[in-house]
């Protein structure tokens, strides 16, 4: 296993959540003495910073920074993480190249337009999200707008007047 590994789980394992580090600035700091930086701890509250320089004249190298976590949240956050990164990326994906099979590129590209409003209203029955007056306007508009882009408005050929 390599040491870039090594040292990634390492910090992962720890629960450093603010302000509790667990350990991972003083893993960092040998790691970084280690390989020639000078360490200097800078305390902002009740959260510890880590400020590693190494030179010093021009060009210096610095890290700096807090290596707090955010807490791991619960099953249904993670859930959702998936959905979005399976369904909401991945599936779209698929159909857009699933599409550009039947349809030109300047239809596939229109039907993106869709993306926002869809979302906002595929959110009301799936996370229970309040169906506001943006929302069906936003779907108004991105589908007229899509209509009239493709060009399905019926035009008048150039140079011809109304009955």
């Amino acid at each position: 296993m390599s040491t870039t590994f090594e040292l990634t789980q390492d910090l992962i394992s720890r629960r450093s959540v603010t302000p509790a580090d667990e350990g991972c600035q003083d893993v960092m700091s040998r790691r970084l003495e280690a390989a020639g930086f000078r360490i200097e701890r800078l305390r902002y509250g009740i959260v510890d910073n880590l400020w590693a320089r190494r030179g010093t004249e021009a060009p210096v190298l610095c890290f700096a920074g807090h290596t707090d976590v955010v807490p791991p949240g619960d099953a249904a956050g993670w859930a959702a993480v998936v959905w979005l990164g399976v369904f909401n990326s991945a599936a779209a994906f698929a159909l857009m190249f699933l599409l550009l099979r039947w349809r030109s590129t300047v239809h596939v590209s229109a039907l993106l337009n869709l993306v926002p409003a869809t979302t906002a209203l595929v959110a009301v029955p799936v996370l229970g999200e309040p169906l506001t007056v943006q929302a069906v306007l936003g779907l108004v508009v991105a589908l007229v707008g899509m209509y009239v882009g493709l060009g399905l408005v019926r035009r008048r050929p150039v140079g011809t007047t109304s009955a």
